[in-house]
């Protein structure tokens, strides 16, 4: 079923072909491992620690098809001789599944896509710079439609109350991987949901304690989701962009710092995965 062109992917495979970028036709298609970040700066960042990096977003742009081009960042390189293709998936889970089922399209994988990994900001329990999750919760339209394949509400009520949300745990290899590579970060389950200020609900610490959370953001279930639905590894790692409990706080330096330290640890999860 023909759903539009939403990633500078599509547009390149229809109008000049995937084998037209090197790259692309030397592995034979899109790179297997895949860097979903939020916004089109972390794709940015993402490219600037790739070798032979190409913005094949901005590719299409000037030299196929102009503003029409998708309407996200991506790009593609390697870290370590490993391919790797960084996308910028937007906020929340809606247009993570819309990005993310289109990037991961066998289409593009005639070997199959083998990681997608999460990299973004968190809200955080405790003071560790680093998030890594080992299974993902949460209420999310988006995911929840995608892991049942079907439309219905996000949360189902009985009694009057929420059920618990369900988890989904992360691939083991890709924790393990990213624990290797950041054994400060705090590991735990990560709670999507589809209100950035649910946060400030007063017993929302409670349920992530409750859960076994560690952070909260809004892409991971539905990441989590999609793949599981493909057939791909799993997993996220964020920078701590503030603190849920005691007293708030927000560093921008920190923030920054922590970022580039997730990035890098996913590139190195992906060279050490790749082997």
């Amino acid at each position: 079923m023909y759903l539009g062109r939403h990633t500078c992917l599509s547009w390149l495979r229809d109008e000049a072909g995937l084998d037209s970028i090197p790259l692309l036709r030397e592995i034979g298609g899109a790179p297997p491992f895949v860097i979903a970040a939020g916004d089109r700066r972390r794709v940015a960042r993402v490219l600037s620690r790739l070798d032979q990096p190409i913005d094949l977003a901005e590719h299409c742009r000037a030299n196929l098809c102009g503003a029409a081009a998708g309407r996200v960042a991506l790009g593609i390189g390697r870290t370590g001789g490993v391919p790797v293709l960084a996308v910028e998936t937007q906020m929340g889970g809606p247009a993570t599944e819309i990005v993310l089922r289109e990037v991961l399209d066998p289409i593009f994988h005639p070997e199959g896509a083998r990681t997608v990994l999460r990299v973004g900001t968190c809200g955080a329990l405790g003071g560790a710079p680093l998030a890594i999750a080992s299974f993902a919760s949460g209420w999310s339209g988006a995911a929840e439609q995608s892991r049942r394949g079907v439309l219905g509400p996000p949360v189902e009520f009985e009694s009057g109350r929420p059920p618990r949300p369900p988890q989904l745990p992360c691939s083991s290899n890709v924790v393990a991987a990213l624990k290797a590579v950041a054994p400060d970060a705090a590991i735990g389950g990560v709670f999507s949901k589809d209100s950035l200020y649910a946060e400030q609900d007063e017993g929302f610490v409670g349920l992530l304690r409750d859960l076994g959370c560690v952070a909260t953001e809004m892409e991971l279930a539905t990441i989590g989701a999609v793949a599981e639905s493909l057939g791909v590894a799993w997993g996220g790692i964020m920078a701590t962009a503030g603190c849920l409990e005691g007293e708030a706080w927000h560093d921008a330096e920190a923030v920054e710092r922590n970022e580039l330290r997730a990035i890098d640890a996913a590139l190195a999860a992906i060279r050490s995965l790749a082997d």
